[in-house]
């Protein structure tokens, strides 16, 4: 027996009552099917309805061999009737922005002649459509929705006969046989779709598109329409005033002042990194005309490490490894010589450290699990001469 999808007629049911056909015990709770329902079964990139059938909570809803099955967390007793609940500000999210989607999917079929090729509603509703779009084409299609969305169209629902479906142009993303369900929204689309929608496009509020993200060939556009845009807003709005106050800057004027103080930053960069190339130049300056092996340990990043090494093997003969110690996770280092083949030594000890990198054979570069003390003590060994060894403060 197949079970009545309540939903399919009437979006707006929150409350039904329905026959238990049959209960079974599953891994993750009770597979519940009933003789009809207005819990929406997950499908078309909709995710289902949740709710309660009596005291039973509703979890999830699949539609399996024309039966909708119900993942509740308590067992129903067959045969009994039940009434069904609708998380309905769930299910109402859902409907408006299945309905956003729609339009927005319509307008770009209809302008651009691209096809929506993945949908998926969830804590973020996404649209992928098979060609490129720039972000003023975005911007174009957002301001068309909402229009569609003030002028308050009636979204028509309807099951045409076959003569009748023959002749007419909807989007649909495979053929389709049987009863086939057509949703119209005026001015902007013709769809196949078995999802829930609102009545008029005026409930659906507003429709918020994001820039458009490259996907697979074409672009991902995320969705947000009523009560949850209007939660982003709040959230970004937050924001905004937080940064105002962070900047000391009104709030429609963030931007500048950021990237005023982002300026200011890299200036102050350049002069660091200037000041920085002078106090390594210094210490290769100090160690110059040695052939000795000079080994380093200070806190330094990766492009420090670099640049300190490079300026050592100016001035120097010998082999020079800079290990910045970490406390937690692996160590940094970087090893060079002016003309000299590090990467036979290198790569024995990156096995015997426990570390791993890369680089030209001159200098190699990577991270280390041993502590400082061994690769000191592998270093002196490794080059089987006097080591000069020196704990530079540079910072």
């Amino acid at each position: 027996m197949a079970t009545e999808l309540l939903f399919r007629n009437d979006a707006y049911i929150k409350e039904f009552t329905a026959e238990v056909l049959k209960c079974e015990q599953v891994k993750d709770g009770f597979q519940i099917t009933l003789d009809r329902t207005a819990f929406y079964t997950e499908g078309g990139g909709q995710p289902a309805d949740t709710g309660f059938l009596d005291d039973s909570r509703v979890l999830d809803v699949h539609e399996i061999n024309g039966e909708a099955v119900h993942l509740c967390d308590k067992p129903l007793k067959k045969g009994s009737r039940v009434k069904g609940t609708i998380d309905w500000e769930k299910r109402f999210d859902n409907m408006q922005h299945h309905s956003a989607e729609h339009i927005v999917s319509g307008l770009v079929h209809k302008h651009f002649g691209f096809d929506n090729v993945g949908f998926h509603m969830g804590n973020v509703v996404t649209a992928d459509f098979n060609g490129e779009l720039s972000n003023e084409q975005v911007m174009a299609i957002e301001r068309e929705a909402n229009e569609i969305v003030y002028k308050n169209y009636d979204i028509n629902v309807q099951y045409p006969s076959a003569e009748k479906l023959k002749c007419m142009d909807y989007r649909s993303k495979k053929e389709l046989t049987g009863d086939v369900r057509i949703v119209t929204v005026p001015c902007a689309d013709i769809c196949a779709c078995c999802g829930t929608h609102v009545k008029s496009t005026g409930e659906i509020g507003v429709i918020k598109l994001s820039a458009p993200a490259k996907y697979k060939g074409g672009v991902r556009l995320e969705i947000l329409s009523g009560r949850k845009a209007l939660l982003d807003y709040e959230r970004k709005t937050e924001i905004n005033l937080k940064l105002s106050q962070l900047f000391s800057a009104k709030p429609m004027e963030v931007f500048e002042a950021a990237q005023s103080r982002i300026n200011e930053i890299e200036q102050l960069k350049l002069k660091i990194k200037e000041l920085q190339s002078e106090i390594f130049e210094g210490i290769a300056e100090g160690c110059k005309n040695e052939d000795t092996p000079l080994f380093l340990s200070k806190q330094l990043d990766a492009n420090e490490l670099r640049e300190l090494c490079l300026a050592l093997i100016k001035k120097r003969e010998g082999v020079v490894m800079v290990v910045s110690p970490s406390q937690k996770g692996p160590s940094r280092f970087s090893l060079a010589a002016k003309s000299e083949d590090l990467r036979s030594a290198g790569e024995k000890m990156l096995k015997e450290l426990n570390g791993r990198g890369g680089g030209s054979p001159n200098m190699i570069q990577g991270v280390i699990g041993s502590s400082v003390k061994e690769a000191e003590s592998l270093f002196k060994k490794t080059f089987q001469k006097q080591v000069f060894t020196e704990d530079v403060n540079l910072k």
